[in-house]
């Protein structure tokens, strides 16, 4: 049976940090947790590094982010890269390297 590959872990929230959202139909926030909260937090350093450089390719983006990771060495097995996301590396590496992906 195949199994999917997480390639990075992102906040996503847990019993006990659960990350906070708007509530639908309430006006207010409340505590949240799981993919849907992780899936914003990896699309948003996506967009940042889209934003630094317009060019560049989806399979350099994924690269670069999981390149940028944090070493979160629990994470293994889940997370085979034992990485969690880290949105600065990633904006360090575009502003001092303006070579890359131009």
């Amino acid at each position: 049976m195949h199994r999917p590959s997480i390639d990075i872990a992102a906040p996503g929230g847990s019993d006990e940090t659960q990350v906070v959202s708007t509530t639908a139909g309430t006006g207010w926030y409340g505590g949240k947790m799981g993919t849907s909260m992780a899936a914003p937090h990896a699309a948003g350093v996506a967009s940042i590094i889209w934003s630094l450089r317009p060019n560049t390719p989806a399979y350099q983006v994924r690269s670069l982010i999981i390149s940028c990771g944090a070493s979160f060495p629990a994470l293994a097995p889940d997370v085979p890269s034992a990485r969690r996301l880290d949105a600065r590396c990633p904006v360090d590496f575009l502003l001092q390297n303006p070579w890359w992906h131009q």
